[in-house]
């Protein structure tokens, strides 16, 4: 059966999302090249993609993942609530504190990296989409607590030392905000303090 234009549309949407969650900070051409369109398609579709909220350009003029794109993914897992708040949160959090700031989503010991803002204290620390937990441990919300990520897929990838707290949880998934550690040292208690303020913020 012969594709329609829709989902040729929409198949030409979810490469150029699923190129910027691959190519973060890509500029317009280089994102096109990466999701496998010619340059009118991927422009075109590009800009309907900014129109509606699912692509967005910083001050640069580079794509990130839209307002749009979080709230649908957000809502797969039952926190659509949390997309107009957590990226000025996270933002927030990178800047009081230079550590890289990430919210997460987790079911059981597997955990899916979502939008993160990279610290200047961890920009050597650079981020994977998924991770599995090395020791399962409790964790209540608004209460942070260290933990260890392996990430998942990657022999090489090295641990992740990290700094989470629940914000959020329905059935079998869990939102957390974190902090991305400095491997062998110890976090410093400002940064427990700022996690705990900003899950008080955002939880229900």
């Amino acid at each position: 059966m012969s594709e329609t234009p829709y989902d040729k549309a929409v198949a030409s949407f979810e490469a150029l999302l699923d190129a910027s969650s691959r190519v973060s900070h890509a500029k317009p051409v280089r994102l096109i090249k990466e999701s496998g369109q010619n340059m009118t398609t991927g422009y075109r579709h590009t800009a309907a993609l900014e129109a509606d909220g699912f692509l967005r350009r910083d001050e640069s003029g580079v794509y990130l993942r839209g307002t749009a794109a979080l709230r649908t993914s957000l809502s797969a897992f039952g926190f659509g609530r949390l997309a107009p708040v957590i990226e000025p949160v996270l933002r927030r959090l990178k800047d009081g504190t230079q550590h890289t700031s990430f919210l997460a989503i987790i079911e059981e010991s597997d955990v899916c990296v979502g939008p993160y803002f990279q610290g200047r204290a961890t920009r050597h620390i650079k981020l994977a989409a998924t991770y599995r937990i090395e020791i399962s441990r409790a964790l209540s919300i608004g209460d942070a607590s260290e933990v260890t990520l392996v990430p998942v897929g990657s022999e090489t990838g090295a641990r992740l030392n990290t700094l989470m707290t629940p914000v959020a949880s329905r059935a079998l998934y869990t939102a957390v905000l974190g902090f991305a550690l400095t491997p062998a040292r110890l976090p410093d208690r400002s940064l427990f303090q700022a996690l705990s303020q900003a899950a008080e913020q955002i939880a229900p």
